[in-house]
């Protein structure tokens, strides 16, 4: 949402387009490697008052985890970290969104495997909308050791970049 003020939204709920929306991240393994990763996105809405928005809601599919490496992402969908057969859905929702330079700074509740989690992230408009929608890009850093995913700190970093792209048309 380019700058904050300098183009506003059109009050009501918008809705993402799970067919154009990609949930990554990057983690650091082993202290040394950076491993990328994304989810299914598989639903979202952003509500907006006074052409600008006020709250967000998403949820990701906690079984699409792909990182490249099938062995990675079957252990990681496994018990030992998102545990999908007890906890499929990742989700994220956001009470709070306030201008922030360019964009809007967004205080977010992530859950998942069965917790909750703080996230604060900065999201901005792309410039790339077409007639009837709104692209937006969200970035953050998640705490790992705010969730319940446990894992010797060597072996999977504490620090996990998030970011999200998504395409909202009017619900």
């Amino acid at each position: 949402m380019t700058a904050a003020g300098t183009r506003t939204l059109t009050d009501g709920r918008w809705a993402v387009r799970p067919e154009e929306a990609v949930a990554a991240f990057t983690v650091r393994n082993w202290g040394l490697i950076r491993v990328r990763g994304r989810f299914a996105v598989t639903g979202g809405t952003v509500t907006v008052a006074g052409g600008r928005p006020v709250s967000a809601a998403a949820t990701l599919d906690a079984a699409s985890v792909s990182t490249g490496i099938a062995k990675r992402d079957t252990d990681l969908a496994g018990r030992r970290f998102f545990h999908v057969e007890r906890h499929p859905e990742i989700a994220l929702r956001c009470d709070t969104v306030v201008p922030d330079g360019a964009g809007w700074r967004a205080a977010a509740v992530l859950t998942v495997a069965g917790g909750e989690a703080p996230l604060e992230l900065w999201v901005v408009r792309l410039p790339d909308d077409l007639p009837g929608t709104v692209r937006i890009r969200a970035t953050g850093v998640l705490d790992r050791t705010a969730t319940p995913l446990r894992a010797p700190r060597l072996m999977i970093g504490r620090d996990v970049a998030v970011e999200v792209e998504a395409t909202l048309r009017p619900a």
